[in-house]
């Protein structure tokens, strides 16, 4: 009987953290659409992290999931430039 190894928790931000974050940032961009890299350097400012310090792929990968699950539940939306608005 194999136990599965638990899922690795992201240290970056708490439960919903992420999600919460990249809401405030699009209202605050007053429906100017942002792509990925302002996204991801917005985050870490708005957070204080130091990017040299951080697992930049880690991070990238728990923003893009979360850009993606806002998509699909229709809170932010997708320009044809793959920039991201509300």
């Amino acid at each position: 009987n194999e136990t599965r190894p638990k899922q690795v928790k992201n240290q970056i931000f708490k439960h919903n953290e992420c999600k919460l974050m990249l809401l405030d940032m699009f209202r605050n961009a007053a429906s100017q659409p942002l792509d990925f890299y302002e996204v991801v350097n917005g985050l870490i400012k708005a957070k204080g992290l130091d990017s040299d310090a951080l697992n930049m792929s880690n991070f990238k990968k728990t923003v893009r999931s979360s850009l993606d699950r806002l998509t699909k539940q229709g809170l932010v939306k997708v320009d044809s430039n793959g920039r991201w608005f509300v």
